[in-house]
């Protein structure tokens, strides 16, 4: 019997069923706020900065939005699968044993993930970069 057999199958499962977790256990970030809510929030609160209270939506609000719409995706999407697949990638170059394309795939792996967070962090810094030389209010 194969040692990696079943626990591979698993090691497969496991970032994708921690992702789906951190998805919806930091939805409560885009619940908006009423008077009844526990959750003390302002109106300026949440992804989307307008559109209640009496607050219209003008073109500023809108790289608000995209700002935190990036942020958000990028400090409780991106970063914590990003991190589980570098461990991922370790932990296949640790159990290489030898074995050469198994040692070059976590490497491949851990590349890959480094080169997608730079992309992502390059975008946010753009669209902050952006946000903050227009000098909108967040």
């Amino acid at each position: 019997m194969n040692l990696f057999s079943f626990p591979k199958k698993i090691f497969l499962f496991l970032p994708v069923l921690l992702a789906f977790f951190s998805i919806f256990s930091s939805s409560v970030l885009a619940v908006p706020c009423d008077e009844n809510s526990r959750l003390e929030c302002s109106s300026n609160e949440g992804l989307v900065p307008c559109g209640y209270n009496g607050v219209y939506c003008t073109f500023p609000h809108f790289w608000v939005m995209v700002d935190r719409i990036i942020q958000f995706a990028l400090f409780y999407i991106a970063l914590p699968v990003g991190v589980i697949w570098i461990i991922v990638g370790g932990f296949l170059m640790m159990t290489s044993a030898g074995n050469e394309s198994r040692f070059s795939k976590g490497k491949d792996y851990i590349r890959s993930v480094i080169i997608a967070l730079l992309i992502a962090f390059g975008a946010w810094l753009i669209v902050d970069t952006l946000v903050g030389f227009l000098n909108i209010q967040k």
